[in-house]
């Protein structure tokens, strides 16, 4: 059965983001560094960017609430954390932040 060409696209860009990944970084090593087939196999792969010199890095995640949490600790944490996110896929299709949800309340504690 051939691949509809919309779903070639989406995993195509997927596919060469892993492999710029791993020709850019090759046998060097990072904190956190999953392996090629752990990029292939998990469900949520994010990839960010430390600084302008530094090639992208790449974590993996179960779901997208996982990922969800990262970035709300890094609103909280701001400059102190050290990555921007870069592009999210799931299911090696990508996707984007449809909305942000932020809610208050009052702080008893002070």
């Amino acid at each position: 059965m051939k691949k509809p060409e919309s779903l070639k696209v989406n995993t195509s860009q997927f596919i060469e983001m892993v492999q710029n990944h791993e020709r850019q970084w090759g046998q060097n090593d990072y904190t956190g560094r999953p392996s090629l087939q752990k990029l292939l196999e998990s469900k949520v792969v994010v990839f960010w960017r430390t600084s302008a010199e530094t090639p992208l890095i790449v974590s993996v995640y179960d779901s997208l609430e996982e990922v969800g949490k990262q970035l709300a600790r890094q609103v909280i944490l701001g400059d102190k954390f050290d990555r921007a996110l870069s592009k999210i896929f799931v299911d090696r299709k990508p996707v984007r932040i449809a909305s942000v949800n932020v809610e208050f309340a009052e702080d008893t504690e002070s």
